[in-house]
């Protein structure tokens, strides 16, 4: 995956002094919620890429201490950023990783959950929300949504080779289509879709 510079990293004003620079009365809630799910989109990414570089870093022992020692802080820095907004804006953190829910999407999640417990289809909750992750990646697989079912799979640590390689399928079956249709603005948002999926393939 493409490396982000510190830059990048570096929260904005509002972001590091926690709204004393734009406080959330400045700006209306909707921009607001907006704001904060686009961090809650990539903020889980970033730190599930650095962890995974980290990891590798661990295995080797000829690796860089100084770039494991910045990992380590970015990691902690994009964590805590990740539970300011989370806090902000009124969503909740899943035990399985990063999942943000408004109250209503919280409400429909629980009563998925409970009616998978309830059934005996599954043993407890945590069965219930492995085997729901699961069946939810197959779906957005399904429906040619590989970018998706990565992140999917990111927020409920069921990422893995075998998600990868199912969602560069199923997008290049979608693109391919795409052109038989002739729909240009289609193949060139799947073809930047590959492209993504083909870095992560990479980490």
């Amino acid at each position: 995956m493409t490396e982000q510079s510190p830059e990048e990293l570096e929260p904005s004003a509002s972001q590091e002094s926690h709204g004393a620079e734009e406080t959330p009365e400045a700006i209306s809630e909707s921009e607001m919620m907006e704001e904060g799910r686009k961090h809650l989109d990539t903020f889980p990414l970033m730190v599930w890429q650095r962890q995974k570089e980290l990891e590798r870093m661990r295995q080797d022992p000829a690796s860089d201490s100084e770039r494991a020692a910045t990992l380590e802080i970015e990691i902690a820095e994009l964590s805590d950023q990740i539970d300011y907004w989370c806090e902000l804006i009124g969503v909740q953190v899943g035990s399985l990783g990063f999942r943000g829910y408004t109250e209503e999407e919280a409400a429909e999640e629980a009563k998925i959950l409970k009616g998978m417990v309830d059934s005996g289809e599954v043993a407890d909750y945590s069965s219930a929300e492995k085997e729901h992750a699961k069946r939810t990646i197959e779906d957005l697989l399904q429906m040619g949504k590989g970018w998706e079912a990565i992140r999917m799979g990111v927020e409920s640590k069921f990422i893995g080779d075998d998600i990868v390689m199912d969602a560069l399928d199923v997008v290049a079956e979608a693109r391919a289509f795409a052109r038989e249709r002739g729909d240009t603005a289609e193949v060139e948002r799947l073809t930047e879709e590959l492209r993504r999926i083909e870095e992560w393939r990479g980490l």
